[in-house]
């Protein structure tokens, strides 16, 4: 598992996590911020990434500042996500 700290990139390091078939945790997510943890867009991308791949594992500590990924398989096909109801 590749260990990472810091919410920088964080889409990116999923992605690359999707591609590389290999697990990640992301530690310490805005926790010096007024308000910690992972923000909307990110938990809706989270939430994409779930429908567009097949088994993929993810854990979410209860402040939202620490996650445990497990890639799945990437399948085809259509999907509907809806980005935080912007219509996108």
């Amino acid at each position: 598992m590749i260990r990472l700290k810091g919410s920088t990139q964080f889409r990116a390091r999923l992605v690359g996590s999707v591609l590389s078939s290999k697990s990640v945790a992301i530690t310490n997510i805005r926790e010096s911020e007024e308000a910690p943890g992972l923000r909307e867009f990110e938990v809706s991308f989270l939430k994409l990434v779930e429908k567009i791949t097949n088994g993929t594992r993810i854990s979410i500590n209860s402040s939202g500042t620490a996650i445990s990924f497990k890639p799945g398989l990437i399948s085809g096909g259509t999907i509907e996500h809806d980005c935080n109801g912007t219509g996108r």
